[in-house]
């Protein structure tokens, strides 16, 4: 065989490889991220320190956080009434929670202002308590609420308007961003891009 012939051979034996396959994305990556996610979220002290600072009263240590802060946003919402079973709660309960709230009126003692947000460690289970919480004002008892949907740049977002006979009105902006739900609380009922403000200040700072 002459020199050129073997030097063509080897050429095309060369070009016939195969470039090495790309690795695929596995699920253990998947989880892992999800996971690394999870783990970095706020802590409830933290969290209380932002809404602190949007609110700009009360102070952080005044927040209630962990099991106090969601009974303390159900009072706001007379989900806890004794003569009505409306648990905000069910199966997808937050990692962490942390709901400030302030007065807003000297002359009204029932008028105030809250601000709350809620943690899990999975997008689904954010959205699970999203999806329980109005199952369960559909059915509870304890007011009158609206739900309306709002149209907003996070993955959920609605309002709900709340009238009872034995508390003053109210409305409750939610609004669901990955890992996080964040309401916003007024008595009596606030502007509804005030509301929403508040909310997106605090999603800025929990990202």
């Amino acid at each position: 065989m002459s020199l050129l012939a073997a030097a063509l051979l080897g050429l095309t034996a060369c070009t016939d490889q195969t470039a090495p396959a790309e690795p695929e994305a596995t699920d253990t990556v998947t989880e892992t991220m999800t996971a690394n996610q999870a783990e970095n979220l706020a802590s409830p002290e933290q969290v209380a320190t932002m809404i602190a600072r949007v609110m700009e009263d009360p102070e952080a240590d005044e927040i209630p956080i962990s099991d106090e802060a969601i009974n303390a946003l159900q009072d706001a919402m007379t989900l806890s009434a004794e003569e009505h079973n409306c648990p905000m709660i069910a199966d997808a309960a937050p990692q962490v929670a942390a709901f400030g709230q302030a007065d807003t009126q000297d002359d009204n003692p029932e008028a105030m202002q809250g601000l709350a947000a809620f943690g899990f460690t999975t997008a689904d289970d954010a959205a699970a308590f999203t999806s329980n919480l109005t199952a369960v004002l559909e059915q509870c008892q304890a007011a009158n609420y609206e739900i309306a949907p709002l149209t907003h740049h996070t993955d959920e977002a609605f309002e709900i308007q709340i009238e009872s006979s034995n508390e003053p009105a109210a409305s409750v902006v939610v609004a669901r961003s990955e890992y996080w739900v964040l309401t916003a609380v007024s008595t009596p009922p606030a502007d509804l891009a005030l509301s929403l403000t508040q909310v997106d200040q605090l999603d800025e700072m929990l990202r």
